[in-house]
Formats: C-alpha cells, structure tokens, sequence
C-alpha cells in the first residue's frame, strides 16, 4: 500500500479491544506495507478488522490468526488502484512471487490499473509465475470465451511476461482428472500461491468451486450449477451455450495461499457478502471459507457493501 496519500479516520474493529490492541495487531499484520503506520490507508477506503475471537499475542506471528480484513471503496476504480498497488509491492519484493489469478468482469479494471502503473515503473515481471483459477472444458486456449484469452486479452499481452511461468488449466486435456492432479503438483512444485486473487459468483463460489464443494477439495472438475452459468452467460454472445463444466483449482489449494484478497462489486454482490458476514462457515457458502484463512482480505465496493448490517460500518 501507498503512503502517498492522507489518512481516513475511520477505523472499527469488532468487540472490545482497546486501542493500543487494534493498533499494534494491524500494525503488525501489515508492517512490511505500512512501514509501521498501521492507520495509513487510502482516502476512499474504510477499514475493518473483525475479530471473531479475543486478540492473540502477536509476538512472533506475521499474520491475525483467526480473523480477516474487510476494506471498502468508493467505486472498482478505487478498488482497481488499490489491488494494482498490493501487485506491484509484493512483485517489487520478491520478484519471483507466485500469483494466483481470477478472471471475469471484477478483474478487468484491476489488471488494466495494473498494467499502466507496472509500464510507468519499468516493472520487471519476468521471474514471477502465475497459476489461473480455473478453465472451461470444451474450449480450446485460442476460443475468445476462453480464460486462456481473457488472461492473453488483459495481461499477458501487454507485459513482458515469461511464457513458460504463467499457468492455466487446459479445458481441451484429454484425461481431465490427470490434468488436475497435474496442475496441483506443478502449484506445489512451485512453492504454492503467495498471494491469491479471487471474485465470488452470487450463490458464493469461488474459483468454480461450486455450493456444497467438500473444502479438503483439491483440483478437480466440477459441473456448473444453473445459475453461474446464467451469470456467466452475460460473457458471450446472445443464443451462445455456456459450457456447463469447467476445471477449477479447489479449496484446498485456495486456502492453502499466504495471502488472499476477494474482490466484490456491484448491487448483484451485495446479497452474498451479507450472508457470509452474518452466517458461519459452510460449505453450502464456499466463499466463508475465508473466515478460517489467517491473511484474507475482502476488498468491496460500497455497492456491493450496501446490504451489510448497520453495525459492520
């Protein structure tokens, strides 16, 4: 993050921790971002952290255990320059990061933010390696609907990326359940994700981890339920069949990232944010499997906030 810009005061976290808590847990929590000024934070964003249990000792610990940071933007734009941000210090800082990467309509402001500040800094992008969340079966890497295109269309294209580290499941394989076990191996070969991009469809998938996906899932290919594919069907043209199955990275290798960040925008969003707020961890929900990951972020726009109970603002 950015210590360009002024400070928000807004800050709120759930329970009572008292201020010298909240201050030293996110200082902590963000402490290689921050420089240590745990309350710098963009001037169009609110940050919340909630705190499902009491606040642990943080001595020795690089992340809050148990807990997640909620931040909230005015508009995608805003989220946009934010996500752009966190790419670019986490490349800078290690140069040869492991991304996992989305595709969809949330993305496309955020990869072509990224794409202008990473030309205006000479950004070298060349040792990092990129593994895609997910793939439809049936389309080949040159289809236009395809994720492969998406990826080429928004960001492969346009930096000076090596070929040969950026990673997505081929919908075309011929034993798609070798294919998985495949792509899972090559993740772990590669050290796992460093930081993982996620959306959430509107019954709460992620990747295309679909409602009631067992969260131990690795890699696997999954049926499309009705309704993901009527919002996906929006992507292609009038009359088109959206194809109804599709390759997905699991749960388990999405929780097994270091740091994640889930992006919601939109009115269409703002029902399932609000069920995962005030619901617990279910797998009829795959997107509060969050709450268990000690380094999520979910990043929202106000209009995808707009359902969330008086007191989460």
């Amino acid at each position: 993050m950015r210590l360009d810009r002024k400070e928000r005061p807004f800050f709120a976290v759930e329970g009572k921790p008292g201020p010298t808590q909240i201050e030293g847990a996110l200082t902590h929590y963000y402490r290689n971002s921050l420089k240590n000024c745990a309350l710098h934070v963009p001037t169009h964003a609110t940050i919340l952290a909630f705190c499902p249990v009491r606040l642990p000792s943080w001595s020795g610990r690089t992340a809050l255990p148990h807990s997640y940071m909620l931040q909230i933007f005015s508009d995608p734009l805003s989220i946009a320059e934010y996500v752009s941000d966190t790419l670019i210090d986490r490349i800078q800082a290690k140069p040869d990061v492991v991304l996992g990467l989305a595709t969809g309509g949330t993305m496309e402001p955020i990869y072509a933010r990224f794409v202008d500040e990473a030309r205006q800094s000479n950004l070298d992008v060349s040792r990092l390696t990129s593994f895609n969340l997910d793939e439809y079966i049936g389309l080949r890497p040159d289809h236009p609907k395809s994720y492969s295109a998406y990826m080429r269309d928004h960001l492969f294209q346009h930096l000076e990326f090596d070929a040969a580290r950026l990673h997505v499941p081929d919908g075309m394989a011929q034993d798609l359940a070798a294919h998985c076990k495949a792509y899972a191996a090559r993740l772990r070969e590669c050290g796992g994700i460093d930081l993982q991009l996620l959306g959430v469809g509107g019954n709460g998938h992620i990747g295309f981890n679909e409602p009631g996906t067992a969260f131990d899932c690795p890699c696997h290919v999954v049926e499309l339920a009705e309704q993901t594919r009527i919002d996906n069907s929006r992507f292609f043209a009038k009359g088109a069949i959206v194809p109804g199955s599709a390759i997905t990275m699991g749960l388990a290798e999405i929780m097994e990232a270091r740091e994640i960040l889930l992006v919601a925008t939109g009115e269409s969003k703002a029902q399932i944010v609000a069920d995962r707020y005030q619901g617990g961890v279910t797998e009829a929900i795959p997107f509060t499997v969050l709450k268990r990951h000690p380094r999520a972020t979910i990043i929202l726009d106000e209009a995808a906030a707009s359902l969330l109970p008086v007191d989460a603002l």
